[in-house]
């Protein structure tokens, strides 16, 4: 049986996209502010992340990106309008923090070695350096208007 996967519930994925095995890869979505883990072989759920963030409503905390961990065992998700990235423990599905970051994060990149989280915050016009091992939010850089993804390069 295959691992699962991490796959956002709903509707609308624009960042959905197949594996070399064949796979889904983890896709995200503008909605609920939940997750679900599927497996890609019966396509049955397994089990779902449900996001809380203090002060917000639930219509506020919006899933629109995931970003994996190397290793598999960490899920990184933009909560979007909750001005949040949440830290998921891939096999307990336990949301372990959650990062305050610039306003809307979109997407997010991993640096090479793993250490980094950059998240693009599309309303504040910034990105956001968060420090995993330390687990703090750095530095965040006004990058123009708009920032919608981030790629991290050699």
């Amino acid at each position: 049986m295959a691992d699962p996967q991490v796959v956002n519930e709903l509707l609308f994925s624009p960042n959905l996209s197949i594996n070399e095995t064949g796979a889904l890869d983890p896709a995200a979505s503008v909605g609920r502010g939940t997750v679900t883990v599927f497996d890609t072989t019966s396509r049955v759920e397994t089990g779902k992340v449900e996001f809380e963030v203090p002060g917000i409503r639930r219509e506020g905390v919006q899933a629109v990106d995931i970003e994996m961990a190397r290793d598999g065992a960490t899920a990184y998700v933009a909560l979007g309008s909750a001005n949040r990235v949440a830290e998921v423990d891939a096999k307990t599905l336990a949301v372990r923090r959650l990062y305050l970051v610039g306003q809307r994060p979109w997407h997010l990149a991993l640096s090479d070695d793993q250490k980094r989280l950059v998240s693009a915050n599309g309303n504040s016009g910034d990105i956001s350096f968060i420090d995993l091992e330390n687990e703090e939010v750095v530095k965040s850089v006004p990058v123009g208007r708009g920032p919608w993804g981030v790629v991290i390069g050699p």
